[in-house]
């Protein structure tokens, strides 16, 4: 029985040293913050070198605070020890008092398999409005003074309207001219080549570069979605560039999606993600698949009308 207790305490003990091996912090630029302005939120682990850390993913809100920018991951090495930190930036448009969350983060202690957590410390912020005295005596606005306007000033911007309106009828007459003495016919308009037409040529010469054979896993993510989302706005129209993976999701639900291509879509978005902004190492079979479903996703979306119109 002592035995076993004894073997029980070292499991314990080694435990409490490697969370203890583990720390995450969360710091922000100050405990007050008036409406709408910016306030820098920044977390940081530290760690002995050799334990993998992932951060985990933030959306668009954290707590009762809007994100307004995500700050790339930075991992440094200080002392013999690991840092790995990211930056937010925070705003709010509720006066009141606010707690930013815990954040969880996952790690693998050396020698082992199994992903333990840790979280940061919790931080409250008093969002409040611009104070107005209400002891000082209301007083009338003051009408804008009228400054007298010179030639002198106007004179820069005759000259520039004159160049503008010499321009535009060069331009009219010359036009006129080439219609009456070459009898100018406008162009035929170029066919539009179909969305998934373009996408599947991009997703073969991707294929060809071969980035992830080389490790550069980032990269062909980052192409593979890249190339997804240019198919995505120029298929349904919507503005999946410059969106996150959550609005692209959110404006594909309403439109007719099969359920299986949806989910399939997700999965890679969010893979992509863990890959481009958590430093997430995939395997061999998560890039063939990737690709084999990119490939399978546009075929199965592609707008079957486009085809006909430009043979027509």
């Amino acid at each position: 029985m002592r035995i076993i207790t004894i073997i029980l305490l070292g499991w314990i003990s080694l435990g409490m040293l490697q969370a203890q091996g583990v720390k995450a912090t969360a710091r922000v630029d100050s405990t007050h913050l008036v409406i709408g302005d910016h306030l820098g939120f920044e977390v940081q682990v530290n760690c002995p070198t050799g334990i993998e850390v992932s951060l985990p993913l933030i959306g668009e809100t954290l707590g009762k605070f809007e994100v307004l920018e995500q700050q790339a991951i930075d991992s440094q090495t200080v002392n013999g020890e690991k840092q790995v930190i990211q930056r937010l930036l925070l705003t709010a448009f509720d006066s009141g008092f606010y707690q930013i969350p815990p954040l969880t983060i996952e790690y693998n202690p050396k020698g082992s398999q199994q992903i333990q957590q840790v979280k940061t410390n919790p931080i409250s912020v008093e969002v409040y409005t611009v104070v107005v005295d209400t002891a000082q005596a209301i007083r009338a606005i003051k009408a804008p003074v009228d400054a007298p306007y010179t030639f002198r000033e106007a004179l820069p911007y005759l000259v520039l309207l004159a160049i503008i309106v010499g321009i535009g009828l060069g331009i009219y007459y010359y036009r006129q001219y080439r219609k009456r003495k070459l009898g100018e016919i406008p162009p035929p308009p170029k066919p539009k080549v179909p969305p998934h037409t373009i996408a599947m040529g991009k997703l073969a010469k991707l294929e060809a570069e071969k980035y992830w054979q080389q490790g550069d896993f980032k990269l062909y993510f980052s192409e593979l979605t890249g190339i997804l989302r240019e198919y995505l706005e120029g298929r349904y129209e919507i503005l999946a560039l410059e969106s996150t993976t959550d609005e692209i999701l959110r404006d594909l639900k309403p439109l007719g999606v099969p359920d299986t291509q949806y989910r399939t879509l997700a999965e890679m978005l969010e893979l992509a993600d863990l890959v481009k902004f958590a430093k997430q190492k995939p395997q061999a079979e998560d890039c063939l698949r990737d690709m084999d479903q990119a490939r399978t996703f546009v075929k199965t979306t592609k707008q079957q009308k486009q085809d006909e119109e430009i043979i027509h």
